[in-house]
């Protein structure tokens, strides 16, 4: 939430427009840690059902957030993040 107030305010973006750029930013961020943790050999352990049922999860996730983001119009997003 505290990108969508900067982008809204800073940028004079609407919220859901703020919210769209949000997650670009959120997703360039943990990329570049993703990379930095390969590169430097830190990688922790982890299950693999795990990971493969949160890229799962992520996807679907990302569709279904596709068709909402299209029905609903900003005074509704803007209610949602009052409410």
């Amino acid at each position: 939430p505290i990108n969508i107030v900067v982008l809204c305010f800073l940028f004079g973006m609407d919220s859901k427009t703020a919210s769209v750029n949000s997650l670009y930013i959120i997703l360039i961020s943990k990329v570049t840690h993703i990379l930095a943790t390969i590169f430097s050999n830190n990688v922790p352990e982890f299950d693999y059902l795990t990971l493969s049922l949160m890229i799962v999860g992520a996807i679907f996730g990302g569709m279904i957030g596709n068709k909402i983001n299209k029905r609903i119009n900003n005074i509704v997003v803007d209610r949602l993040f009052i409410w």
